[in-house]
């Protein structure tokens, strides 16, 4: 049953039009589990809630990870791994641009000549970093029409700097990166607040391996990108293999389970006690829902759907009812 669930649980899938987009996407947990999700050094894969929370964000931001607009990337700590959905600074720009108060981008490097005793900075547009002059950060300036004065802001290099890959040969043009996806999130909050790209990250190791993932998947795309509907064909052609798969194992492993876990499930009495499982769990969703931290909050969903996939007392449609619970809190959609 629990092999089952789990083949199940990959054909789950949400469609929707990404930003800028007229092709509607379909976008499953399988496809991202397989496709998109990068593992850790250490090999580990994202969780269920997870894969959802990816899921889910993507639909509420109309962010197409096919075309690089998103990526599932995680990390190794002392507390396990983690994982992030990171943006690239395209997409950014793309909600910035589609705006009617957006006014212009300006961007560059913050840099002194070394021989220079006062250090004098000089905002300089562009990333042009010319011999004997040291770098210092990134500075962008984001305008809009609706207000007087523009939104501005300066990044340290060495807040960012990780010293290896892209950073080691262009740091000038990482900072600046950074720099254009920090001020347009302060600019257009309400479209790209949450949103971060791989660079922004704030410890060194987990910079490092998001950049590696980031860039690995990249590459990959790259190499053989199939068209969206190509994709979404394919992703519905799985879930159907799946599904008739999952009917055949089901009936198999029921005709050898000398417990006869079918017989079991059709008697009324045991689907009643089955049902009030269900509606238990379901009811732990929506008290987990109200807690504030929404780290706990997705911790807690996790938890709950833990516990009812290793109850053995729910089938496959009750636990079904406990996971569309769990998605429609991880989306913010929970009456």
């Amino acid at each position: 049953m629990t092999k089952t669930i789990a083949k199940r649980e990959d054909t789950r899938s949400v469609t929707f039009t990404p930003f800028g987009e007229s092709e509607e996407i379909e976008l499953s947990i399988g496809a991202v589990r397989n496709f998109i999700a990068a593992k850790t050094k250490s090999g580990a894969e994202p969780s269920q809630a997870e894969l959802v929370k990816f899921l889910m964000l993507c639909k509420a931001r109309a962010l197409n990870p096919w075309v690089g607009d998103a990526y599932l990337v995680g990390y190794d700590s002392r507390d396990g791994a983690t994982f992030s959905l990171i943006t690239s600074i395209q997409a950014l720009l793309k909600r910035a641009e589609a705006n009617a108060d957006f006014d212009g981008l300006e961007s560059g490097v913050i840099v002194y000549v070394e021989a220079d005793k006062s250090r004098e900075l000089n905002y300089r547009d562009g990333d042009l970093v010319l011999k004997g002059e040291v770098l210092v950060g990134g500075w962008a300036r984001c305008h809009r029409k609706n207000l007087s004065k523009p939104f501005f802001d300066a990044l340290n290099v060495e807040v960012f700097d990780q010293n290896f890959g892209r950073w080691k040969k262009d740091k000038a043009g990482m900072i600046v990166k950074c720099a254009e996806a920090s001020v347009l999130r302060s600019a257009f909050a309400t479209q790209l607040g949450g949103l971060y790209i791989a660079n922004e990250m704030s410890e060194n190791d987990t910079r490092s391996e998001i950049v590696d993932a980031v860039s690995t998947s990249n590459a990959a795309l790259e190499d053989d990108r199939p068209s969206q509907r190509e994709r979404s064909e394919e992703m519905s052609q799985r879930g159907r293999e799946r599904v008739n798969a999952d009917a055949a194992a089901a009936r198999q492993e029921s005709s050898s389970d000398s417990l006869d876990a079918n017989a079991a499930l059709e008697d009324e009495d045991a689907a009643g006690k089955q049902e009030d499982a269900a509606a238990a769990y379901r009811r732990e969703v929506f008290d987990a829902d109200s807690i504030t931290d929404n780290d706990k909050r997705l911790a807690r969903f996790e938890q709950i759907l833990a516990r009812a996939k290793a109850d053995e007392t729910l089938n496959d449609e009750q636990f079904a009812s406990v996971l569309d619970t769990v998605d429609l809190a991880t989306a913010g959609n929970l009456q």
